[in-house]
């Protein structure tokens, strides 16, 4: 566990989130009025047992992780809400860069998956929710026992479709699923579900790969790190872009830290979700069937990513760029004609892009 020379033993100690080994991300955001730590009032939370004083304002499924880290033997908990200063651009934006590190170093996330805001409260736990009805056992044997296994995570849960935790279901090395009145353990070495009596199943089946298919079942760190995959790239940001967000101008906000872990394979960067290297290929990308929808921010002083990126539009990305992508058995191949230039400013001089 990572702890630094100035550690102390309160758990509702802010400072010291930087080493948090466990990890929770609501499944709404900006739905329900909820403490969150602003310029103003940062240095009243970070003295020591302050949240005790203000627990009448921490939304259920907050104080319910608060109260379950302890019994996991786990010290730290991470709350978007309360570690990231809300109001102030320059740390928030440091934050949001790291967010993949933070999920891939987390001992464990926590997730309430069909929690439509944060006073859903994480079910299942003592004298922190009502009663669960979980689905009978029947002994019809000595040796047999039947059970109706529950449903897998639906594609419509809010956890599922919100595009703040498409980076948790990436990075994330062990999750705690509270869905569907149970509990689920998923990991990178097996599943486990509280309702089916039976030895958890040898290899991890991740959420994300039940809901939208194997092309997901490459979504993963150590994949992306590597040397540029064209069509992961492509799937990733297909499935990215169908999910929702509270407000339209964070698109590339909550996906700018797996942009970042990308930068090996694409050393000359990832301008608006357009790898620079593959820019040709890239700008031809379109939707499917016309379904998408402008992105509009929320306010008058925001601006969404702009219209010659996929991040500003919202539905789902046709397959035309992975057809593109100059394959050998390829029916079509995209040949740059054109050259690209970059300007720090629009008087600047331009800088050719070599591709």
């Amino acid at each position: 566990m990572s702890t630094s020379p100035g550690a102390t033993e309160d758990q509702n100690e802010l400072p010291q989130c930087k080493f948090c080994q466990a990890f929770l991300e609501a499944a709404e955001e900006g739905q329900t009025p909820m403490l969150k730590t602003t310029r103003a009032n940062v240095d009243l939370l970070r003295q020591p047992h302050s949240l005790d004083r203000l627990e009448n304002k921490i939304p259920a499924t907050i104080m319910d992780s608060i109260k379950l880290v302890p019994q996991l033997e786990e010290r730290y908990l991470w709350i978007d809400s309360l570690c990231i200063i809300q109001d102030d651009p320059v740390s928030c934006g440091q934050q949001i860069n790291q967010m993949a590190a933070i999920y891939d170093n987390a001992t464990l996330v926590l997730i309430s998956a069909d929690g439509k805001d944060a006073e859903a409260g994480l079910h299942g736990l003592p004298h922190s929710s009502g009663p669960r009805l979980l689905k009978p056992i029947l002994q019809l044997t000595p040796k047999t026992r039947f059970t109706v296994k529950g449903l897998p995570y639906r594609a419509t849960a809010p956890w599922m479709t919100r595009g703040w935790t498409f980076q948790e279901s990436i990075f994330s090395r062990r999750k705690i699923f509270f869905f569907d009145n149970t509990v689920r353990w998923t990991c990178q070495c097996c599943t486990s579900c509280e309702d089916i009596d039976e030895a958890p199943d040898k290899a991890g089946s991740d959420p994300l790969l039940q809901a939208y298919g194997n092309d997901l079942g490459t979504f993963n760190a150590l994949e992306l790190s590597r040397a540029p995959n064209l069509r992961l790239f492509a799937d990733l940001i297909s499935v990215y872009n169908q999910r929702s967000f509270t407000f339209e101008e964070d698109a590339m906000n909550a996906i700018s830290s797996t942009f970042s872990v990308m930068q090996q394979p694409y050393p000359r960067g990832i301008v608006y979700g357009l790898p620079v290297s593959f820019l040709d290929t890239f700008l031809a990308w379109h939707g499917l069937h016309c379904g998408l929808r402008r992105r509009k921010g929320s306010r008058q002083d925001t601006t969404c990513p702009p219209s010659w990126t996929w991040a500003g539009w919202k539905g789902r990305l046709a397959g035309g760029v992975r057809r593109r992508l100059n394959q050998p058995n390829a029916m079509s191949r995209v040949i740059p004609t054109v050259t690209w230039y970059t300007r720090e400013t629009p008087e600047s001089p331009g800088r050719v892009i070599p591709f």
